[in-house]
C-alpha cells in the first residue's frame, strides 16, 4: 500500500513538473514574438499611437462636457431659485390674508406673580408651575 502510494506521488511530480516545462518552453518562444512586434509598432510612428493626439482630444471632450454641465447647473439653479421665490411670495400673501386676527401687543396687562414659592412645606405640596405667559416675568424661589 505504501510503495502504490509513493509511485503516485512520484509520478504526480513527474506530471507536473513536465507541464510546468512545457509552459515555460512555450513562454520563451513567445517573448521574442512579443519583441519583435512591440519593435515594429514602435519602429514607425504612423502605426503606433499618437499619445499628444489623444490627450488633446481626451481634454477637449473634457472641457465641452464641463460647460454644458456648468451651463445646465446655471439654468435649473435660476429656475429652482424662480420657483422658490413664487412659493414664497404666495405663502406670504395667504397668511396675510388668511390672518384676520389682531396680534396681541405686549402693552397688555397680564398678572403675573414676581415669584412662586416652593419651598417644602408639610402637608400638601404646593404647584410649582409659572403660568402661561410669565415665562420670563416670574422667577421660582426654593
Amino acid at each position: 500500500m505504501e510503495e502504490n502510494r509513493q509511485k503516485k506521488i512520484r509520478l504526480m511530480q513527474i506530471i507536473v513538473g513536465a507541464i510546468v516545462l512545457i509552459i515555460a518552453i512555450l513562454w520563451i518562444i513567445n517573448i521574442k514574438n512579443v519583441w519583435r512586434f512591440n519593435n515594429l509598432n514602435l519602429g514607425s510612428s504612423e502605426q503606433g499611437l499618437d499619445w499628444d493626439e489623444i490627450k488633446n482630444s481626451f481634454s477637449n471632450i473634457v472641457e465641452e462636457t464641463k460647460d454644458n454641465f456648468e451651463i445646465e447647473k446655471t439654468k435649473q439653479i435660476k429656475e429652482n431659485g424662480q420657483i422658490l421665490v413664487d412659493d414664497l411670495i404666495k405663502k406670504t400673501e395667504e397668511l396675510v390674508s388668511s390672518s384676520t386676527e389682531p396680534v396681541s401687543s405686549s402693552t397688555e396687562t397680564v398678572n403675573c406673580p414676581e415669584y412662586i414659592d416652593c419651598m417644602p412645606t408639610i402637608g400638601e405640596p404646593k404647584p410649582c408651575q409659572i403660568p402661561v405667559g410669565c415665562e420670563g416675568i416670574t422667577q421660582i424661589a426654593y
